[in-house]
């Protein structure tokens, strides 16, 4: 009687359904995930740069450079890393996504609800591309400000100011505060 009616058919599509939307939640719970870790990342990275604009004010030493161009390289291997990982979890990503396209064809009912879902994933995939975007120019920036503390470290580069007349601006800038 069930497979004349077609119950049997219908049973096992809304299995097939209530599978998809569980494998999705999943996918949406990792990827919460992601961004969470994404925004930790943003957050020490604005840390770092603070703390760095921080000693910088107050005078620089030959060690200071040392160390900040140190830390600026370790900074910068360490972003290069979070960037490949990015582009594994991106491509992991759209992966999964080709494979809900695939499912969503053969899903009837539930397809409206899948393509929502799908656009989302998209949405998130583009959002984690423009932060790789964002990576790489942090990036370019740290490289560059390496090299300009390396010239400055070999003494490549020299202030087109007095030492002199530095030290007045910088009492008279004390006086003040």
């Amino acid at each position: 009687a069930g497979a004349q009616d077609g119950s049997d058919v219908l049973e096992a599509m809304k299995k097939e359904i209530h599978r998809m939307n569980l494998r999705l939640s999943q996918l949406l719970r990792h990827q919460e995930e992601m961004l969470q870790e994404l925004e930790k990342s943003i957050v020490k990275r604005e840390d770092i740069t603070i703390r760095g604009k921080a000693g910088l004010k107050s005078g620089v030493t030959k060690g200071m450079v040392k160390k900040t161009v140190s830390d600026l390289q370790k900074r910068v291997t360490d972003m290069e890393t979070e960037g490949l990982q990015y582009e594994a979890k991106i491509r992991e990503l759209e992966e999964e996504r080709g494979l809900l396209s695939t499912q969503l064809a053969e899903g009837g009912a539930a397809a409206d609800q899948i393509r929502v879902q799908e656009q989302e994933l998209q949405s998130k995939i583009y959002n984690a591309s423009q932060q790789k975007q964002r990576n790489m120019d942090e990036i370019l920036k740290y490289q560059r400000m390496v090299k300009r503390f390396q010239s400055l470290d070999a003494g490549k580069f020299s202030s087109a100011i007095p030492t002199d007349q530095l030290d007045d601006e910088l009492e008279r800038q004390e006086k003040r505060l």
